[in-house]
């Protein structure tokens, strides 16, 4: 999986010895994480050294997320740790995913936000745990969610 840059891939391996090998598998974060790691809050600082060393990436999307109504100088510090990221465009088929998911919610009656919505159907198309802190991802069917 490669973004235009060609920064993004799916796995990282590295070897602990000659016999074994580990896979350490890319998260997507969603907004509310880089929210909190931005504001440097107590969660933030945790999250942030959870994520020490690790791959991450996020979606396109996202960076709408973060960067809508925010003042220039705020918004270039934001683009730094954007530009650090691995980042995932919705493709189409996201696009398909997340209409899958959107009729799903729909039906239970536990629709949530559009951008959400395509933010996990990035997590399930590429198969990432998705880091979030917003409880509504819990009622999509089939994501790999972790806090």
């Amino acid at each position: 999986m490669e973004t235009r840059d060609g920064k993004t891939q799916r796995r990282i391996r590295f070897r602990f010895d000659k016999e074994k090998e580990a896979v350490q598998t890319m998260i997507l974060l969603d907004t509310s994480v880089v929210v909190e790691i931005l504001r440097g809050t107590e969660i933030g600082k945790k999250l942030s050294t959870q994520l020490s060393g690790k791959p991450y990436a996020l979606s396109t999307l996202t960076i709408n997320e973060l960067l809508v109504g925010v003042n220039l100088r705020r918004k270039e510090a934001i683009k730094l740790f954007i530009e650090s990221c691995n980042k995932i465009s919705v493709d189409e088929e996201i696009a398909y995913k997340s209409v899958e998911i959107e009729d799903d919610l729909r039906t239970q009656g536990q629709l949530i936000g559009k951008m959400d919505i395509f933010i996990a159907a990035t997590s399930i198309v590429h198969r990432l745990p998705l880091l979030s802190m917003d409880k509504d991802f819990k009622k999509v069917k089939g994501l790999n969610l972790t806090y």
